[in-house]
């Protein structure tokens, strides 16, 4: 019986197969599209990715004005960034609750020595989500980049041991 339809098997199948294809292909488009959209600390919107050093890791920081356990790792990251030549740390302040103002202020009295971007929280979670296939659980967390490819992420506080020991 297959011999007897196998023209018909055949065409089957490559149909369902370029199906197949076309849905893969829309799927990373759909990713694409799904960039991290940000706000400098001017106003300007820029792309997230464009934030990215190439060639470096990048550890992405993302906390918020409210959140206590992430002045806890502001010390050691400002060591990261300032410290080493292979490394950078970029954080993503979710301002659901904060203005411009009010970033700089934190970033001010807390003294870190990093660089900071905004998002609102509701993109940063659709982002995080698509990039690591977990849901965003809160502040403190880290995406590990290696220029803008994605590497790692862990959720909740860590140290700077950790973050050195999975780069080496």
């Amino acid at each position: 019986m297959f011999f007897k339809n196998f023209s018909r098997n055949i065409n089957l199948f490559a149909l369902l197969f370029f199906a197949l294809l076309l849905s893969t292909q829309l799927r990373a488009e759909e990713i694409k599209k799904a960039g991290l959209k940000i706000q400098t600390l001017e106003g300007e919107h820029v792309s997230f990715k464009d934030q990215l050093q190439s060639g470096k890791w990048n550890i992405v920081f993302v906390w918020t004005t409210y959140c206590n356990h992430c002045v806890d790792q502001y010390a050691f990251l400002s060591e990261l960034h300032t410290g080493s030549n292979n490394i950078e740390v970029l954080g993503i302040c979710l301002n659901e609750q904060s203005s411009i103002e009010d970033v700089r202020t934190t970033i001010e009295e807390k003294q870190h020595e990093f660089p900071s971007i905004m998002a609102t929280a509701s993109d940063f979670s659709n982002a995080y989500e698509i990039n690591t296939g977990e849901p965003f659980s809160g502040t403190p967390t880290y995406l590990l980049y290696y220029g803008t490819d994605f590497q790692a992420f862990l959720d909740g506080p860590t140290n700077k041991k950790t973050i050195i020991d999975f780069i080496n």
